[in-house]
Formats: C-alpha cells, sequence, structure tokens
C-alpha cells in the first residue's frame, strides 16, 4: 500500500490543543509525502491513525481534518516542490471532498505559523512576534460546519461525499492576465503571484467603473479595484485566466493585523470556483491565497475590506481573535458558503 509509516505517533500532549495541532500537522505533511500503490489507498491508509488518535481525543474526525477549530485546518496548501496531479475525483473515483488535503495526490504542507508554534494564550487568538512587530491572527468564518458520508461504519474512510457549510465574507475576482513584478518576501507562501480584479458579485468584470460597486468594496478604505495574490493551486487544473477566464470566490479565513502599528499586514483564505447548472451556489476548493503585503499594507480590494472589518468590530471581539459579527455592518456581508 505504501512505504512503512507509524502506525501508533506521537502527537504530544493530547489534552495541550496547540501541542496536539503541531504534532498532528507535521504528522499529516510527513505522511502525505508517502507513495502510494493506488491513489484509492490514502484514506485507507491514514484511517488506522486517524481511529487511534480518535480515542485518545474527544473530537470528530472529518476526512485528514477535525471538528474543533476546523477553520485554522482548512488552509493546507500543496507542496510547490513537487508537480501538482488531477484531483482524485476527476479520475473517477471520490476520495475526499475538495475541502480535505486527502482530495489532492500531492504532498501538503501548512502556512500558518499556528501550526508550528505554541504562542496562543486563548484559543482563538494567534499571535506570533518578529523584532518589535505584533500580529493577531483573526478567525473570520462564522457557523462552521461539515459533514462526513462514508461507506465504512467507522467513517475513517471510503468516504461517499462532504459538505463543508459556514457563513462568510470575501470578494468575486477574476484573474486580469498581466503578471506582476512583485517580490514576494521571506515569508511568503511562494505560490504564483496574480493579479485580479475584484467586485461584490460575480458580474464584476461587467463593470467598468469602481463607483458602479462601491457599497460592498467600502470605498473608503479602497483606491483600486484590483490586487495582487500569491496563490498556491490545489491540482493542476487551474481556472482559466485573463478576460475570458473564470469567476473565483476569495473566501477570507484569517487577517493578520499589526499590533505595534494597528494596521493590516495581510488577508489569508480560500479560493473557491461555483459549480454550474443545478448545482450552482455550491463551490469546490480550488486554491489559497494570501494577499501580497510584505509589509506595505496595500489598499486593494481584499485589503481593504478586512480593514473595515476590523475597524467595525469591537475592541473586546479583536482581543478575542473574532470579528463582531452582530454588527449589522458586519452582518450584511456574510455569504452562505457550501464547499464539496
Amino acid at each position: 500500500m505504501c512505504d512503512s509509516f507509524q502506525s501508533k505517533p506521537m502527537l504530544g500532549n493530547w489534552g495541550d490543543q496547540n501541542s496536539f495541532r503541531t504534532a498532528w500537522h507535521q504528522m499529516v505533511t510527513g505522511y502525505s509525502e508517502k507513495k502510494m500503490t493506488k491513489l484509492s489507498d490514502r484514506p485507507v491508509a491514514f484511517s488506522g491513525i486517524a481511529g487511534y488518535t480518535q480515542s485518545h481525543i474527544k473530537d470528530e474526525y472529518l476526512a485528514g481534518l477535525w471538528r474543533q477549530d476546523l477553520a485554522k485546518q482548512l488552509l493546507w496548501h500543496t507542496n510547490g516542490q513537487h508537480a501538482l496531479q488531477p484531483r482524485a475525483a476527476s479520475a473517477g473515483a471520490f476520495l475526499a471532498p475538495s475541502w480535505s488535503w486527502l482530495s489532492v495526490n500531492t504532498p501538503i504542507g501548512y502556512h500558518h505559523r499556528y501550526a508550528w508554534e505554541e504562542l496562543s494564550t486563548h484559543p482563538t487568538m494567534l499571535m506570533y512576534g518578529e523584532g518589535d512587530l505584533w500580529f493577531r491572527y483573526i478567525d473570520r468564518l462564522k457557523d462552521i460546519d461539515a459533514t462526513i458520508r462514508s461507506e465504512h461504519h467507522s467513517r475513517l474512510h471510503s468516504f461517499s461525499s462532504g459538505e463543508l457549510s459556514l457563513e462568510g465574507i470575501g470578494l468575486w475576482g477574476y484573474d486580469t492576465g498581466f503578471v506582476p513584478n512583485v517580490d514576494l518576501g521571506s515569508r511568503s507562501m511562494k505560490g504564483e503571484v496574480i493579479q485580479y480584479r475584484f467586485s461584490a458579485s460575480g458580474s464584476g468584470r461587467n463593470v467598468e467603473n469602481i463607483e458602479d460597486h462601491r457599497d460592498l468594496l467600502r470605498p473608503h478604505f479602497i483606491t483600486k479595484d484590483t490586487e495582487e495574490m500569491d496563490v498556491v493551486w490545489d491540482t493542476s487544473a487551474k481556472p482559466m485566466s485573463g478576460m475570458g477566464g473564470d469567476d473565483l470566490f476569495f473566501l477570507v479565513v484569517y487577517i493578520s493585523w499589526s499590533v505595534k502599528k494597528n494596521s493590516l499586514e495581510k488577508v489569508e483564505g480560500l479560493v473557491l470556483k461555483e459549480m454550474e447548472g443545478e448545482n450552482r451556489g455550491i463551490f469546490t476548493r480550488e486554491a489559497i491565497f494570501s494577499t501580497v503585503s510584505a509589509f506595505s499594507f496595500p489598499s486593494g480590494p481584499l485589503s481593504g475590506l478586512a480593514t473595515y472589518l476590523w475597524k467595525k468590530s469591537s475592541n473586546e471581539d479583536r482581543e478575542l481573535g473574532r470579528l463582531t459579527f452582530d454588527n449589522p455592518e458586519i452582518a450584511e456581508l456574510l455569504q452562505t458558503i457550501t464547499i464539496v
């Protein structure tokens, strides 16, 4: 099935969420590099590790992720050092939903510092220091839930379908075809730098003037309708680029805020593609993104939107690493999203 892998993993202190998550992410990263005889062997081979882990923690296994702190686990990414492959489902076999790393046949990793450092002082607030600057990650997803259906009684493998539902905030964008010359710096995901033109709806490419869709772009913080993104694709089937390309939805998962400078550092999240026909309104995951800021604090649409949300949240909620979703000005931006 695959070369040997530790059947009883050492996952740190089972009761310490930071210690466990760090060890789990390291183990997943290592496991994803293992060679499989058949692609369908991946979930089955990993089910032993998942079952052993589930017996020690009070949590539910969701096709490679765990229900608790689910949002923090969504920003896995493919390893750019390896050639991308088609998603497993495209080969005619459903292995896992697109939001699970088990759906790709490529080594994966985690960009976030929370995956490797135990610096959290609160379950929803993660901070790290670099020189005299401090940053706080803000969890931006609301009412997130997941459902996994399996043909096996344990629900540890043989998945037949999976849905991720949430309320989130984001913008629609399409690749302008312009290739920006941007230095990503040492703290980037080292993906593909792409310039996108954003709008509040999928028909934004037909809007010639930013004034026409200012209401949801929050003009107080925005000086342009394009922004450069550091994008890491999940598979080799990348969406079309240029004016005839696909409209994509950029769902913001985290805001990274400089406490020292009281200013936005970057925005990170999922790139989603809406399905067609009778499945319209349902999305698949295509990539993860990060705004290309490198401490320059840009005023593009996603950066402006994140700044707006931070400013409109209460001090108490910001200290707890969350947004004030009951603020009407934030609540009106929430959209219900289903990812399969």
